[in-house]
C-alpha cells in the first residue's frame, strides 16, 4: 500500500473513532438527562424542542420539530454537547398583550 492510501485510511480511522466519542457522549448526556433543551409534546406541532423562550411566560417562541420523543431527545442533546443553551426572546407577542391589558 502506498503512502497516500495509508494516510487517507489512517484519517478514516480517527473520523470513525472520532464519532464513536461523540456518539458516545451524547448517550451518556441522554441516559443521565443532562440535556439543556426542554423537549416537549404539542397538540398541533407534535414533538419539538424548545430554542427560544419567552422571559415572561415561558412560552414557545422557536423551536425544532421532531418525528418522535427519542428523536428529540437526541437533538436536544446534540444541542446541549456543542455547548448551545436555550435562548431567551423577552417577550413574545402573547404575554405582551396581556400584560398590557393588566396594566391598562
Amino acid at each position: 500500500m502506498d503512502d497516500k492510501n495509508s494516510k487517507m485510511i489512517d484519517n478514516a480511522k480517527k473520523l470513525a473513532n472520532e464519532i464513536v466519542r461523540i456518539e458516545n457522549q451524547i448517550q451518556l448526556i441522554i441516559e443521565s438527562k443532562q440535556y439543556v433543551f426542554d423537549v416537549l409534546y404539542d397538540g398541533e406541532l407534535g414533538w419539538i424542542v424548545q430554542t427560544t423562550y419567552c422571559q415572561i411566560g415561558g412560552c414557545i417562541v422557536n423551536y425544532i420539530p421532531c418525528k418522535s420523543k427519542i428523536s428529540a431527545i437526541e437533538v436536544s442533546a446534540r444541542l446541549t454537547l456543542k455547548g448551545m443553551k436555550p435562548a431567551a426572546n423577552g417577550i413574545c407577542s402573547i404575554c405582551s398583550k396581556d400584560l398590557h391589558e393588566m396594566i391598562t
